[in-house]
């Protein structure tokens, strides 16, 4: 069985699989801009949730010592 680790998906593969999506899914806006398709606006919520509280940053320094060891 094939169990994915928490940290696969950390802030910068959230970020950039919204890009993603946002080019896949540009057809699914609604007459007010915004984008209505509901696996796009997931992964929204779920960088949100890492920029609330700025918890991306601690994310950012744990990924640059981990780089200097």
């Amino acid at each position: 069985m094939f169990f994915l680790c928490f940290s696969v998906f950390d802030y910068y593969v959230c970020k950039r699989i919204v890009e993603i999506l946002k080019k896949t899914d540009k057809d699914s806006k609604n007459i007010f801009g915004q984008y209505t398709s509901k696996r796009l606006l997931d992964w929204q919520e779920i960088v949100k949730l890492y920029e609330k509280d700025n918890v991306y940053l601690g994310m950012i320094f744990f990924n640059s010592l981990e780089l200097h060891i």
